[in-house]
């Protein structure tokens, strides 16, 4: 799917990392597969993105 010889996008983590369960419901999910779809990258992915990105920026928290 996507564009194939678009860059894959890297995500570095550091080396100690845990896991997170998150349940979501059925319509976050889909909007979640969407934005995936729109990024090329899984929802898993996508999820890891959003939390890290919320987590650095408080204004993207407060939005």
């Amino acid at each position: 799917m996507g564009y194939p010889e678009r860059p894959k996008l890297r995500i570095t983590v550091q080396p100690n990392k845990g896991k997170v369960t998150i349940k979501f419901k059925q319509r976050d999910f889909e909007q979640l597969s969407v934005l995936a779809f729109a990024l090329d990258i899984t929802p898993t992915t996508t999820a890891a993105v959003l939390i890290r990105v919320t987590l650095g920026n408080k204004k993207v928290m407060q939005w």
